[in-house]
């Protein structure tokens, strides 16, 4: 087993494989809240009142009003457009979405297509002045970044080649054998190595030169 081998495979078999999941298990961007109250002071007697309500995303938000009065009031929500009118938006329907009829509270929750304004409508039924409060709420989805589709095909393939070539080199981790790993032959041993000076040892000597 080569471990060298074996360990770039995993870790490239485990970068192409978090690649992928990256781009596939994207996080869900989640959801958006926003509220803002309504407040209404000493509406007198038998006077109305109306106030525009924009909408932020119609076609995916939860969008939820309530309400309370210091006496007795009737209100309605209209689906509305702005419009150059002193309350700033104009009804588009005959009639409202919701009315409540001389009591001092209600609630109201609706999803879906929505209008890009509501127009809620106050009027003071007592015969003393009505102090109004209201929270308006809608909760919808976040934008999420649109990825090209060029680009999700370029992270797959690449996320799928990190794979391969990380699958290949743990193959061979494992199972290439190391002998062909193997350098020259070592060196042969001292005592056998020949030593050039010794074929020189054995000629017989000079014979003595006469006088």
């Amino acid at each position: 087993m080569r471990t060298g081998l074996v360990l770039v495979g995993i870790g490239m078999a485990v970068i192409g494989a978090g690649v992928i999941a990256s781009l596939a298990l994207a996080p869900d961007p989640g959801t958006l809240r926003e509220s803002w109250p309504i407040d209404i002071e000493n509406l007198t007697s038998n006077a109305s009142r109306g106030v525009p309500v924009p909408v932020t995303d119609g076609a995916s938000s939860v969008f939820s009003f309530d309400w309370v009065a210091s006496s007795a009031a009737e209100a309605s929500l209209w689906p509305a457009v702005s419009c150059g009118a002193a309350v700033g938006a104009c009804p588009t329907t005959e009639l409202p979405v919701v009315h409540w009829n001389a009591t001092t509270h209600g609630d109201w929750t609706t999803h879906g297509d929505l209008p890009s304004y509501y127009l809620l409508t106050i009027w003071a039924a007592a015969k003393s002045s009505v102090n109004f409060t209201g929270q308006v709420a809608e909760t919808y989805s976040a934008p999420s970044l649109a990825i090209p589709t060029w680009a999700e095909i370029s992270v797959i393939v690449g996320g799928v080649v990190l794979l391969g070539i990380g699958a290949m080199a743990l193959f061979l981790g494992l199972f290439l054998r190391t002998s062909i790993y193997r350098g020259p032959p070592p060196p042969p041993p001292p005592e056998l190595a020949v030593d050039e000076t010794d074929e020189f040892d054995d000629e017989p000597p000079d014979p003595p030169n006469p006088s």
